[in-house]
């Protein structure tokens, strides 16, 4: 399938499958992940939460879920599992009595660094896996890509 996008491409034809392509680099980034961050202790979402969290200012369930596009209530569940591994606390909000905030503990901040460091071996796998200067240009392509994505999502339909 992906060989047969790639001729097409080439060849100048109308008729691409990037949707299946897409599908298959989110499953099997997915998967790679997931090995990944096995290693530390970690399942997939888990890394994302940690990471969109601030070390010094503790941030709402609903700007995290914002910024790892998922539901409140998905935060709020990964967020039971993450408090009682100790990377994760709720605290009231000093300005809002009504609104709990996420904030790393120390732990948390250690393993924030951890995902930093898988991510960046995982992005180092692939990189290796292309001509030197190409994986620059290929990730461009997935940042624009991503974002025409979720501007797609934010239109009403």
């Amino acid at each position: 399938m992906l060989l047969e996008v790639r001729e097409s491409h080439a060849a100048g034809d109308g008729d691409l499958a990037v949707v299946p392509v897409l599908l298959s680099i989110a499953k099997s980034t997915r998967a790679l992940n997931m090995v990944f961050l096995s290693e530390i202790g970690l399942s997939p979402g888990q890394d994302r939460l940690l990471d969109a969290l601030d070390p010094i200012q503790p941030l709402s369930s609903v700007i995290v879920a914002a910024e790892t596009d998922v539901k409140p209530s998905t935060v709020s569940k990964m967020t039971d599992r993450l408090e009682r591994d100790g990377y994760v606390v709720r605290v009231a909000s000093n300005l809002d009595s009504r609104l709990t905030l996420l904030a790393l503990t120390p732990a948390g901040v250690r393993m924030q660094k951890q995902i930093r460091k898988v991510w960046r071996r995982m992005e180092e796998e692939l990189a290796k896996g292309m001509p030197q200067g190409e994986f620059s240009e290929f990730a461009k392509g997935l940042v624009h890509a991503c974002d025409l994505l979720r501007r797609q999502m934010k239109q009403p339909r």
